[in-house]
Parts: structure tokens; sequence; C-alpha cells
């Protein structure tokens, strides 16, 4: 992924933090590892999830995680880009110049540090000395020896993949007649998904949806999106009488897509429960209101 042209949104952030200070915060003994440009540049038993928002945590890293934060290290060196501060926390935006095995040298500009004056009375006070590398700048991050995609797991939510044989039934009224259903799948086998802080989700396999009808096609918007916990998931369009079309409203993983923890859902897909009716055995289900809604 490119890396943004510039530092504004660093800048933001930095003052946002430094004025409010994080949501939340929580250290976690696991080793987290920073690899970029073939060499790990960053190694920790005390990394710090950071939640900047209301969403999923970021991990910070002290500056003793870092190789060259000593200028001992010659394939590492740091400079500053811009630096600012408020309420007694100093920030700083770095440039990281990073020279890996071959001799080639890489720079990287998405780097945000904290140090606190005045701890305690800070809002930021818990960053102080601490460093953000923003996720999808560099080449990959790791908890112990595990690959990391997207951003880290929340420690606080849970995702448990339950296969079911109830019968699920999903439609949409008719564009012509809305007293008429249009039954979009109806299967008796399924994965039910419990993830924290969401409507259950319901998969089944890509085969039942009704492509020799014609109502399926693969997102014009060609839209794709990743999850930590689960993976990459490509989209379908539905495509209703008229040619009205729903876009986007159903998800699947392909083979080979998936992580790990979730490869039985390797071959599924499941529709936006908020923008269509789901029936589970033969109970209309409430459409959930989500930020998806």
């Amino acid at each position: 992924m490119p890396l943004p042209p510039d530092q504004k949104d660093l800048t933001l952030l930095a003052h946002k933090l430094a004025t409010n200070g994080p949501v939340k915060t929580s250290p976690t003994p696991r080793r987290v590892r920073i690899q970029h440009n073939n060499l790990f540049v960053a190694d920790t038993t005390s990394a710090l999830y950071v939640w900047e928002h209301g969403g999923y945590p970021y991990f910070y890293l002290p500056w003793s995680a870092f190789r060259g934060a000593d200028h001992k290290d010659e394939s590492v060196k740091w400079s500053i880009a811009e630096r600012g501060g408020e309420k007694g926390a100093m920030w700083a935006v770095w440039t990281l110049s990073v020279t890996g095995p071959t001799g080639q040298t890489v720079e990287n500009n998405r780097i945000l540090s904290f140090q606190c004056d005045n701890a305690s009375e800070s809002p930021a006070s818990v960053l102080s000395g601490c460093v953000r590398v923003e996720f999808l700048s560099v080449d990959g991050w790791y908890e112990e020896d595990v690959p990391i995609h997207v951003h880290p797991k929340d420690p606080f939510k849970r995702i448990e993949l339950l296969p079911s044989s109830r019968h699920l039934k999903f439609t949409l009224p008719s564009p012509s007649n809305s007293s008429k259903d249009v039954i979009l799948a109806e299967v008796s086998s399924s994965i039910h998904l419990h993830e924290t802080g969401l409507p259950t989700r319901f998969y089944f396999p890509i085969t039942a949806l009704p492509w020799e009808k014609g109502m399926i096609k693969n997102s014009r918007k060609n839209t794709k999106t990743q999850c930590p916990y689960k993976g990459e998931a490509g989209y379908f369009d539905l495509v209703l009488e008229g040619g009205n079309v729903v876009e986007d409203v159903i998800w699947y993983y392909a083979f080979g897509k998936t992580t790990p923890d979730c490869g039985s859902l390797a071959g599924t897909c499941c529709f936006y429960n908020e923008k269509v009716d789901t029936w589970v055995d033969g109970v209309k289900q409430e459409r959930p209101k989500t930020w998806f809604s």
C-alpha cells in the first residue's frame, strides 16, 4: 500500500491525543515485532494496546524496542520531520531510514512519538515514551511468531464459529410487489459467527446463492475488505427485478483468503442482515442496527 503523501493526518492525531488522551489503553506481555525492508526494526514484550478511537486498538511500542534508537545501529537511522505539543505532552513525527541486507534504503515517515514533561497532569501521560508506527506503512507485524493482519486484534473481543443445522432463509420485498418476498437463499446448513459487539452473522455455501436466476454479480466497485480475525473478503452485488442493484450486500471468503482461525469460512458467504430479511426456523428476525445499516 503506498504511503500517504504528507503527515497532515498524523499531526491531527497527535493534537487529538495530546489534548484528550486515548480512549483507553492496556499493556500486554506478548512479544511484538515490526519488520521493514527485511529487518526486524522493533522487538518488545512491553507493548501497549492503545484505542485512539472506539473501534479497535493499535500497538504503541517503547523507544527501547527500536533498532537505532541509541544511534549505534548504522542500518537504522531516525530524524524528526515535525514536532509540537499541548497540555504538557510533546509529540514528534519521525522519518525512519532502514538499510536492508541488500544495501537498499527505504524511508518511512509514518511514525509518531510522545513524551510528557508533566506526566501527572497530561491526558496523554500513558503514552509518554511510546512510539506509534502506522500499521500498513511497514512490511509486517508479529505477535510472538504469528503475523498480524490489518490491525491488532482487540483482546476484549471474541469470535466463535458454531456450525448449525437450523433452517435459514434470506428475503427482500419484491420491487414490483412489496407484499411479496423474493427469496435470496435458503439453507439448512450454515455457520453462525458470534463476534463481540456485532449481530450474529450467518455464513453458508456460496453455491446456495441464486446464480441461475442472474441475481448475483461480482461487486462493480471491486470491493475488498480485510479483517484481522477472518481474512480478506470479496463482495457480490444483488440484482433484483427491473435491474435494481443492491451493491456489496453479500461478502464471501475465497479459499486461501481466510485466517487460520477461520478456515471453515472458506467458500462461504454472508448477507448483511442489516439490509436483508433473515428468517431462522421460520421466524423473521429484526434487522440489527449497526454502522453497516
